[in-house]
């Protein structure tokens, strides 16, 4: 049984090595899906937290072992848990720009519904005027139709004044020139 405790304690030593073991390049990577995290000075929850690193920040992964990522950033170097770190940048890196675009589209919409505001003002203004217009097109209408049959009167009644005026001349002139029988109407 001797052999076998070695040949297990040989693999256990074996697969720690492989685990803790250095990767052999740096990756860049990204701290993702939390606040901040702690970093420690060695992969384990036992480890003493040497400081925290936020989300977004840039770091390189030097080191992968059970779960944790050895890191360095400019300020700090140590141990975080594994799925702190990501490849791509975490969506809150996009969310400033894109909320940096809201801010000018709702300042946009802003403007727009003032102008909104401004147009619907003076479309009320122009449809109280467009009404008055209407009422005095509709007098003229009404004086239009009617012209036609006042100028009938009109000139019906300088007719008859005419007829008149005829009479009453030939009358006042029959008198006057004393011949009283020549212009008598019998």
């Amino acid at each position: 049984m001797r052999i076998a405790e070695q040949a297990l304690r040989v693999a256990a030593v074996a697969s720690v090595l492989v685990l803790s073991s250095p990767a052999t390049s740096a990756e860049e990577a990204y701290i993702v899906e939390m606040g901040s995290y702690p970093v420690r000075s060695g992969p384990g929850l036992s480890s003493p937290v040497l400081g925290r690193i936020k989300v977004g920040e840039k770091v390189e992964v030097l080191a992968r072992s059970s779960g944790w990522a050895q890191i360095a950033a400019p300020e700090i170097k140590g141990w975080v848990v594994e799925t702190g770190v990501g490849a791509e940048p975490p969506a809150i890196l996009a969310a400033g720009p894109l909320q940096e675009r809201v801010s000018a589209l709702e300042a946009g919409l802003q403007g727009l519904e003032e102008e909104k505001r401004a147009l619907l003002e003076e479309n009320s203004r122009l449809s109280g005027k467009a009404a008055d217009l209407e009422k005095e097109a509709g007098g003229l209408r009404s004086a239009a139709a009617a012209a036609p049959r006042r100028e009938r009167l009109w000139t019906m009644g300088l007719g008859g004044a005419l007829v008149i005026l005829g009479w009453v001349a030939g009358f006042a002139l029959s008198r006057r020139r004393g011949s009283p029988g020549r212009y008598r109407i019998e």
